[in-house]
């Protein structure tokens, strides 16, 4: 109570007078190295997360050629792979040749 006669003094004197921000900025004190080696694992944990939707990204197009009856696919609009379907191929040839007969 820092030897106030009350909560309500201590309250009215101390209490919101910093922002949540500068609070975090004076708190937040640490050696230079230590931010370093969490901006380096921001960093690898960033690139990891890239690679892996990369690599969703590739095998959702994959899927989408195989599913298509030409073997093409495209990016609709909220950038999902979709099959094209092309009325002019004739898919049984298609699968004919797939199976090699």
């Amino acid at each position: 109570m820092l030897g106030h006669p009350s909560p309500a003094l201590l309250y009215s004197t101390y209490r919101e007078l910093v922002a949540l921000e500068e609070a975090k900025a004076f708190w937040n004190i640490v050696p230079d190295s230590v931010e370093r080696e969490r901006k380096a694992r921001e960093g690898a944990e960033k690139a990891r997360q890239k690679r892996e939707l990369l690599e969703r990204d590739a095998e959702e197009k994959v899927w989408a050629e195989a599913e298509s009856n030409c073997g093409r696919a495209f990016k609709d609009e909220s950038g999902h792979w979709c099959p094209v379907m092309d009325e002019r191929v004739d898919s049984s040839a298609r699968i004919r040749e797939a199976l090699g007969v």
